[in-house]
């Protein structure tokens, strides 16, 4: 369905929800009623009333949504201009989602009413963590399937409360030395302007401090 990583490019993924998207405050917009409401639902029970419910902002409802942070188009334009001053190779942006109940377009107006317009690809799949060098995401499964593929790549946990909900403290994720946890985007950008983690893709392209 969607075209392999390039292997004259370097890709990044995104997540949707709790990483460019803000996910709790998006729902909070959405519902009608109390957060109580919803707190005696556990885990992925919980996490599918959450979808479901802001697919309202997905589909109709667009002033609903709310980006993660301030800047997020400039953070992202950073972020491919430190890869590229590493790598000295295109750097492709994809946006993913493992959303359902939305297609391609609903998300690409959705991420236009975010300001959210300078990425190279939208995706809706559910194995998130395929065809990527470098992984952004905050559901710690997505991430383990990835550094478990791919053994000398690299992984930025977003921590969100609906993903601490639904998650709990995984700290196995960051066992390994290669998934950070973080807060903003500026955390990534400055890891990466002072990183000398290599990134292995088909190419076998080194990041150097």
């Amino acid at each position: 369905m969607y075209s392999d990583t390039q292997k004259d490019s370097l890709t990044v993924k995104f997540d949707v929800d709790g990483v460019l998207t803000d996910i709790e405050e998006t729902f909070f917009n959405c519902i009608e009623g109390d957060l109580e409401d919803y707190m005696d639902m556990e885990g992925y029970d919980l996490a599918k009333e959450v979808c479901r419910i802001t697919n309202l902002a997905y589909k109709n409802r667009r002033d609903f949504l709310v980006p993660r942070e301030d800047g997020i188009p400039e953070k992202l334009e950073d972020i491919r201009s430190a890869l590229i001053d590493m790598v000295e190779e295109e750097i492709e942006i994809v946006i993913s989602t493992s959303r359902e109940g939305i297609d391609e377009h609903e998300l690409e107006e959705s991420l236009k009413a975010m300001g959210i317009e300078n990425y190279d690809e939208a995706r809706i799949e559910y194995d998130k963590w395929k065809d990527c060098d470098i992984l952004v995401e905050d559901n710690p499964y997505q991430i383990k399937a990835f550094l478990d593929e791919n053994p000398g790549n690299e992984a930025y946990h977003v921590i969100n409360e609906c993903s601490k909900m639904v998650y709990g403290d995984r700290k196995d994720i960051y066992k390994t030395g290669r998934c950070l946890k973080v807060d903003s985007f500026s955390d990534i950008i400055n890891r990466l302007k002072t990183s000398s983690f290599e990134v292995q893709s088909d190419k076998e392209m080194p990041i150097h401090a």
